[in-house]
């Protein structure tokens, strides 16, 4: 009783799959804290095999390098307060095989451990954290099934390899703070219904202050009965938290309530200067408070790139207008192209102005995307935005004040398939830019194509806008001389309004190279002529 094992020298246990070893308590009735623990200060350990019983404490030690602990059983009934492995200045540990199950606040704990090797262990419990490793460059972490409140904290380690993993339970899984080039490939994390960490989820993968790292093949599920809880998303983090990284092929589902359980707060990407593409994003939830997929910003010699995702929103209630932000959200440099967004709202309400695409800074190219969008808010808002390109979208929307909205931006809005059963374009707070060879498309007499005001003075022409109430509007105490070439068609109200017109605007007493009957700017009004693409009807 009491007895403990400390060894300067060198331990081997080589127990093996018939002939395992066992360390156990002495007492007829054992019970938890019968014997302290093993405390190595040695290195080039060999533990394989072993059944360890009713300690106080798990293996401890110090300056132990090259040590093996494999297939190693420690399980329920150590001291409460017991970890399972607790080790110091120790590099190249290999630890396989393990079965840790213990109360204290690690399942594995070592510093210093560059090269080390955690692999195939099962360590489930209600920890702290579950494997914490500072100082781990060029270690890797496979085939393990984990629990608990941080599942991987390995800060300042550089070079990780953290693949196949699966997480059964968490609320901050893993911490990977200053860790330069990880690779965190094809791991399952799942936050479940009457998680033992509480309701929210903080983050998934946290590594800020680092770069290069490859995010690819990992799905993550926050299942009902759960928030997202990624409060301080505005200030630089989101549920997965990179810089000058590349974030490809993930799955993240939260499936909840769709009557009861709010979204809570959270962006799901926060990444700046980073690739981020092939993802999947899909949110069933009753709504409320403030959610989105991706928060990004590139600069001019590095732009971000979100390309190819799928993302999807079935909510009964709108975001909050929380923050001023978006679903998505690009605040300069980044090319966002061939996306597909579905935003599908029960409820209406103005909560949120800000858009589904949430576009300021400078130079962000818009284009090749498809957004379907019933939420009180514009599928797309330009604001305090310069050289701006918005190109060859489609648009499906049937809430909010307008489809695109700017506010003191400069933007080329061109070559898009817009359908709404709002207002087309609104331009407003001395915008700039152009909008032109876009087909603008009502099915229910929305009341403008295109509306201009407060001091905006963009190039408008060979648009095509079709079944609204008034076509185009412009105000300004300047006449706008570039509205034109456009045909307007099936308005029931006014073809042009506003004090910007300039004289006969929209009065047909002039013939273009074509013969068609127009006015003095070669605007028209004669049926389009669309094609079914289906029928070529």
């Amino acid at each position: 009783e009491g007895v403990s094992m400390t060894c300067y020298g060198v331990l081997d246990v080589l127990g093996d799959s018939i002939n395992r070893v066992l360390f156990t308590s002495r007492e007829a009735s054992p019970l938890p804290g019968d014997w302290g623990n093993v405390s190595l200060y040695a290195q080039g350990n060999t533990i394989s095999h072993l059944d360890y019983e009713f300690a106080t404490d798990g293996f401890t030690g110090d300056n132990v390098s090259n040590t093996t602990i494999d297939n190693v059983v420690i399980v329920g009934n150590l001291s409460l307060s017991a970890n399972g492995i607790y080790l110091t200045n120790s590099s190249d540990l290999i630890i396989t095989n393990n079965t840790i199950s213990v109360g204290g606040e690690y399942g594995i704990h070592s510093y210093d451990s560059d090269n080390s090797v955690v692999n195939n262990n099962i360590i489930t419990g209600q920890y702290n954290t579950t494997i914490e490793m500072r100082d781990c460059d060029n270690c890797d972490f496979e085939g393990n099934t984990l629990s608990g409140e941080t599942v991987l904290q390995l800060e300042y380690s550089d070079n990780l390899d953290i693949h196949n993993n699966q997480v059964l339970d968490h609320s901050r899984g893993f911490y990977l703070y200053h860790c330069d080039s990880a690779q965190i490939t094809s791991n399952e994390m799942v936050k479940p219904t009457s998680s033992m960490f509480g309701n929210y989820l903080h983050w998934l993968i946290d590594n800020r202050n680092s770069s290069s790292a490859l995010i690819q093949d990992n799905v993550f599920s926050l299942e009902d009965g759960n928030e997202q809880n990624s409060y301080s998303w505005e200030y630089g983090y989101g549920l997965i938290s990179v810089h000058q990284s590349e974030i490809i092929g993930n799955t993240y589902i939260f499936n909840a309530d769709y009557y009861n359980t709010h979204s809570g707060y959270g962006i799901f990407i926060y990444a700046n200067e980073s690739v981020v593409s092939d993802n999947t994003y899909s949110l069933v939830s009753r709504g409320d408070y403030y959610t989105g997929f991706i928060t990004t910003q590139g600069s001019e010699d590095n732009r971000s790139v979100v390309e190819n995702n799928t993302i999807s929103v079935s909510t009964r209630y709108p975001n909050e207008n929380w923050g001023e932000a978006g679903y998505i959200n690009l605040n300069g440099y980044t090319d966002f192209t061939n996306n597909a967004i579905d935003i599908d709202i029960y409820y209406g309400s103005d909560y949120d102005t800000y858009g589904i695409i949430c576009s300021k800074g400078e130079g962000n190219n818009i284009s090749d995307n498809s957004i379907i969008n019933s939420q009180y808010s514009s599928a797309v808002y330009f604001e305090n935005a310069t050289n701006q390109v918005f190109t060859n979208n489609q648009i499906h929307s049937t809430r909010g004040s307008s489809v695109i909205r700017t506010s003191n931006s400069d933007v080329l809005i061109s070559y898009n398939l817009i359908e709404s059963e709002v207002r087309g374009i609104e331009m407003n707070s001395q915008s700039g830019g152009e909008v032109s060879n876009n087909t603008i498309i009502s099915p229910n007499s929305a009341d403008y194509g295109i509306h201009i005001s407060n001091l905006t003075m963009p190039v408008v022409q060979n648009n095509i806008i079709e079944g609204f109430a008034n076509g185009i509007y412009a105000e300004n105490d300047l006449q706008n001389q570039f509205i034109q070439n456009n045909n307007l068609w099936n308005i029931s109200g006014d073809l042009f309004s506003g004090t910007a017109m300039p004289q006969l605007i929209g009065e047909m007493i002039d013939m273009n190279s074509n013969a068609d009957v127009c006015d003095i700017y070669s605007n028209l009004n004669m049926d389009p002529l669309f094609v079914n693409p289906d029928s070529s009807d």
